[in-house]
Parts: C-alpha cells; sequence; structure tokens
C-alpha cells in the first residue's frame, strides 16, 4: 500500500516537474518580450524614460527571472525529499519481530551440521516454505536451487535469524536456533553477495567490513585467499 503511494506521488511529482520547466520558460520570454517592447516605445516615442534606465531594467529583470525559474525545482526537491524521508521513517519505525532469548546459550562450535525439522514459513498468509526437513552437513557444500520466488532466499534468510520459522526448528547441532542470540549466529556466518559492493573507504575497511576484530596479518591472509593481495 505505501509503494503504491509513493509510486503515485513520484510519478505526480515528475508530471508538474516536467511541465514546470517549458511553462515557466515561456512565460519568462514572454515577459521579457512584452517589456523590451513597452520599454522601447517609451524610449523611442515618448522619451519618458531615458535609454540607460531602460536598460538598467532589463539586467534587473535578467537577473530575477532565473531564480524565479528555479522556484518549481525546489519545490520539486522539496517534495522529492519529503517523500524519501516518510521511507526512510518507515524502516526505522519497524518493530524487530525477532525475540531473543532472555538467557541465550553459546553458539556451539559446529561439528554435525544445520537441520531444518519441519520447517514452514510464511509471509502473513502467504505461506512460502511448508514442511521443510533439510540437513546442511558440516564440510560438504549444498546448492539450492529452484525457480524465483520458490522460497530460496527465504530458506536462507532463516539460518542467521532474518526472520523466525512460523513452525517447525532449526537446529545448529542439537541446539534450538531460538535459544541463540541472532548476533552470535550471525558472528558466525559469512556471506557473499551476488554482486560485489565496494565502500568509498580503504581496502582493509572493505575486507573486514567495518570491524575492529582483525589483525593485519588476517586481513593480508583473506586477500590472499581472494587473490586481492596485490591491490
Amino acid at each position: 500500500h505505501f509503494n503504491s503511494s509513493y509510486t503515485r506521488l513520484r510519478n505526480s511529482i515528475y508530471r508538474r516537474v516536467d511541465l514546470a520547466s517549458p511553462v515557466s520558460e515561456f512565460f519568462g520570454n514572454s515577459m521579457l518580450i512584452g517589456l523590451l517592447l513597452f520599454g522601447s516605445s517609451k524610449v523611442l516615442t515618448t522619451a519618458s524614460i531615458s535609454a540607460e534606465l531602460f536598460i538598467v531594467y532589463l539586467v534587473l529583470f535578467t537577473l530575477i527571472i532565473k531564480p524565479a525559474k528555479d522556484i518549481p525545482t525546489s519545490f520539486f526537491n522539496i517534495k522529492k525529499g519529503k517523500a524519501s524521508i516518510d521511507r526512510i521513517v518507515e524502516i526505522l519505525e519497524i518493530k524487530n519481530q525477532i525475540v531473543e532469548p532472555k538467557e541465550p546459550v553459546a553458539f556451539p562450535k559446529i561439528e554435525k551440521g544445520i537441520v531444518f525439522n519441519n520447517v514452514n514459513f510464511a509471509y502473513k498468509e502467504d505461506l512460502v516454505l511448508k514442511n521443510i526437513n533439510l540437513i546442511f552437513e558440516k564440510g560438504k557444500t549444498t546448492a539450492i536451487v529452484g525457480s524465483s520466488g520458490s522460497g530460496k532466499s527465504t530458506l536462507i534468510d532463516l539460518i542467521p535469524k532474518l526472520y523466525e520459522p512460523t513452525k517447525g526448528e532449526i537446529l545448529f547441532d542439537d541446539i534450538n536456533s531460538k535459544a541463540i542470540h541472532s548476533k552470535a549466529i550471525r558472528d558466525n556466518i559469512a556471506f557473499v553477495t551476488q554482486e560485489t559492493i565496494l565502500f568509498n573507504d580503504s581496502i582493509f575497511n572493505n575486507i573486514t567490513f567495518g570491524s575492529s576484530s582483525y589483525s593485519l596479518e588476517q586481513v593480508k591472509k583473506a586477500a590472499e585467499i581472494a587473490n586481492a593481495h596485490t591491490f
């Protein structure tokens, strides 16, 4: 609902901006031509105004008309900023749906793997995953494949507790994920995005991802593994 409202507002603003530029140009040029004709008649016929004073008026008018034409653009930027702020505020006000344990247990040293036991997950009424029974064995590579919208990303998002199962349980070596704090789980997960993202910062900070717990030697070793040590 909010996205639809935002789209309608954005399209309305863009239409007005596209219309404002030619309209302001038309009226500005029309006023300049009118002023030129009117002033010329005063200078040449009635001599009620001197040529020097008329030129001063023209210069002042041309100086004023440019900021006047920028008013529609400023109005557009204000509306655009308001729409962006509304979306940001909505995201910031979203309540965390993850219920953290009052007495969390430590993240275990994985010996077996990660187990999905009869896991269901639904976005409101839309059931995405149903009765998922799956084992990610330690030391083995597991690929999740399927058609678009089949729930691949949702299944993976359940592991770092970005969401919690609607039904069933996820086990880390027989320990239910609900008993472990989400930060402890995420601290033990490495994530590689489909598209490479580089921050406007040093190579060191890009590799450490903002964490200060890694030494220079660890960063160099990670760079060598990724074939990025020659950068």
